[in-house]
């Protein structure tokens, strides 16, 4: 067993005050940390290197998973901010697959709905809120669940009106 499992096993055994599982999480989750350090200071390509070196990590608990799942969040949000957008759309639905898997992370929802309605790609965007809101109800899901189908309507009655 390596040490950062032996470490694992033993946190993951005991139980952490709040105060101080922010420090712990912290240890537990070096390349997300320092992948979030590097995106705040704008450094994209080098948090986007950090993140995905938590990809590949086994997922044996719910804090690994939310470790994965939120690396994946977090380089779909950087990917957005540079611009790609279709890597920053896969990146999201990986967070997206994780967090359905395991119920821990992170929501993309949002993420990915706004990206959708900028490509007015309109149905994918009420699915994805749709699909947040049987869950959770999100005063900003709606609004974009809304304002994504208003769009969809406004731009079917556009093409109504070139036909």
């Amino acid at each position: 067993m390596s040490l950062e499992d032996s470490d694992r096993q033993f946190l993951g055994d005991i139980q952490i005050p709040d105060s101080q599982n922010d420090g712990i999480q912290a240890l537990m989750t070096p390349h997300l940390a320092k992948g979030r350090e590097l995106q705040k200071r704008g450094l994209l390509r080098e948090a986007i290197e950090e993140y995905a070196k938590e990809h590949e990590r086994p997922i044996r608990s719910h804090i690994d998973a939310d470790i994965v799942q939120g690396s994946y969040w977090f380089e779909g949000r950087a990917y957005r901010a540079l611009g790609e957008i279709e890597k920053a759309i896969v990146a999201l639905q990986k967070s997206n697959e994780l967090l359905k898997l395991y119920g821990v992370g992170a929501s993309p929802h949002e993420d990915l709905a706004e990206i959708f309605i900028l490509q007015g790609r309109f149905d994918e965007a009420i699915g994805v809120c749709r699909e947040y809101l049987d869950e959770t109800p999100a005063w900003s899901i709606q609004q974009l669940l809304n304002k994504a189908i208003k769009l969809k309507e406004e731009a079917r009655n556009q093409e109504d009106q070139t036909n």
